[in-house]
């Protein structure tokens, strides 16, 4: 069963869809640099993980709680930096969501985002992320900001898995 804090990061995460870069491209506006920054990071770069890790440690903040997962600005290191909280794509059900997803964009890129709801007999998912668009495009200045998203599947080759927000 998915946890108080998932469900909280997961409203902080819908409260962001109006988050958009400015200018296009620029992977930077005042949101995504508070993002940036609650992650160490002090200039305009890739920012899905690090939204990510703003919900969940805003939610954290919000719940007087102290989050087991460890928040990152990497997509892939969040994922491998919470290998203990990881669940298999074929092992994920609707009682883990919200969850977090990983994927595996090669050369150490990846993306990350919040899984919203999820659909076992399809194996489709729904998600908020950021650095992206409408279109489920990612990184290297091509996002546009924080967008809802249900073209995800478990079935995607560059999925690595998924990471339960406790």
């Amino acid at each position: 069963m998915a946890s108080e804090l998932a469900r909280k990061a997961a409203e902080l995460a819908a409260r962001d869809l109006n988050v958009r870069e400015q200018p296009d491209g620029s992977n930077d506006s005042p949101r995504i640099r508070q993002y940036l920054f609650n992650v160490g990071i002090r200039e305009p770069a890739s920012y899905c993980a690090a939204a990510v890790s703003t919900w969940i440690l805003e939610a954290g903040n919000a719940l007087g709680v102290f989050p087991r997962i460890k928040t990152t600005g990497g997509a892939q290191r969040l994922y491998f930096l919470n290998s203990k909280l990881a669940i298999f794509a074929r092992d994920l059900t609707p009682d883990d969501v919200p969850c977090v997803y990983v994927e595996n964009h090669g050369g150490g890129l990846g993306h990350a985002g919040i899984v919203v709801g999820f659909d076992p007999e399809t194996g489709r998912f729904q998600d908020i992320s950021g650095n992206t668009t409408d279109k489920a495009t990612r990184e290297g200045g091509t996002g546009q900001g924080v967008y809802a998203l249900d073209k995800r599947s478990i079935h995607d080759a560059r999925l690595l898995g998924f990471v339960r927000i406790e």
